[in-house]
């Protein structure tokens, strides 16, 4: 429904605004592939898969305002504004962790789960285990696919959380 409403108030598809508003400004290295419905219409909550460096590279951009690339290279991809709403989160008064007791302080905002944690970085999650970390203050990403049996990834947060926070610690020396 969410990918058939932004292609009613925009009149165009939701992959080509994805792939002009988001993916080509970001430098993205390969096509994504998404999952279409039985109307040919992409499905926006899910069903979207990318190489994993285009994973690192997308919740970098998020988590550095919406800016890709380096020193004299870098520039603004997508609106500040945007990507800022995204990396802060939902509201943590109306965070989901009373469904998930393993995901205290985690929200679900803007189709994305985010996780603020402690090391000051935020966290989004696929359903099937594929993880997209960002520290911001350090610029470490820490990215990687999964494929759980089930669509939930509530068992695996802990060692997760767990495993990034000793890389962001050894690269990033907080």
């Amino acid at each position: 429904v969410l990918a058939w409403a932004i292609e009613r108030a925009t009149g165009r598809s939701w992959i080509d605004g994805v792939v002009d508003r988001i993916w080509t400004p970001m430098g993205a290295e390969a096509d994504a592939a998404v999952v279409l419905d039985e109307r040919g219409i992409g499905v926006a909550s899910g069903g979207m898969s990318c190489t994993l460096r285009d994973l690192a590279r997308f919740v970098r951009m998020v988590g550095r305002s919406g800016r890709v690339g380096d020193g004299a290279d870098e520039r603004q991809a997508i609106p500040a504004a945007v990507a800022d709403d995204v990396a802060a989160g939902g509201d943590p008064a109306n965070e989901i962790s009373t469904a998930y007791p393993s995901r205290r302080g985690w929200t679900y905002h803007r189709q994305f789960w985010n996780a603020r944690n402690a090391m000051g970085g935020f966290m989004q999650m696929g359903i099937h285990g594929q993880r997209a970390y960002h520290h911001p203050e350090a610029d470490v990403v820490v990215a990687g696919f999964g494929s759980r049996p089930t669509a939930a990834n509530v068992d695996s947060d802990p060692t997760t959380i767990s495993l990034v926070s000793a890389v962001v610690e050894r690269l990033g020396g907080v």
